[in-house]
């Protein structure tokens, strides 16, 4: 019997924290549809303290034009990985996780976005945003 009970909280246990990665996951999607759409100051606004003591608002839109603007629109952004983790370089332990995108733009038929969030009370926040 204990073990028929063991076996039952790690799988409520493992579905929990799925449905936080895929928490995690739509909270990704909708801030990088922002960042589509050009809202760059307001994907600032949702990043977590530490992006923000790292990467003042007016430097984070600049970065944005120079790097993002030129690809265009997005035609295509698919999830390639999700990933969870306590530790991350340079950052604090916490809660983090990493979605990796597979995105094509009108410039740039095949990318990499990787975006990085921080669990902060109860919501993610973003931590970092790559485009390779």
């Amino acid at each position: 019997m204990k073990k028929i009970l063991f076996a039952f909280a790690i799988l409520v246990a493992s579905v929990a924290v799925k449905a936080d990665e895929s928490g995690a996951v739509t909270q990704v999607v909708a801030w990088l549809e922002g960042v589509d759409a050009g809202h760059y100051g307001e994907s600032w606004n949702q990043t977590s303290q530490l992006f923000q003591q790292q990467i003042p608002q007016d430097k984070w839109q600049e970065m944005l034009d120079q790097v993002r603007k030129p690809l265009g629109p997005k035609l295509k952004r698919e999830v390639d990985s999700v990933s969870r983790h306590k530790t991350l370089p340079g950052a604090p332990d916490g809660d983090y996780v990493v979605v990796t995108f597979a995105t094509s733009f009108e410039n740039k038929a095949q990318a990499t976005e990787t975006v990085t969030v921080e669990k902060v009370a109860s919501e993610w926040r973003t931590l970092g945003y790559f485009i390779k």
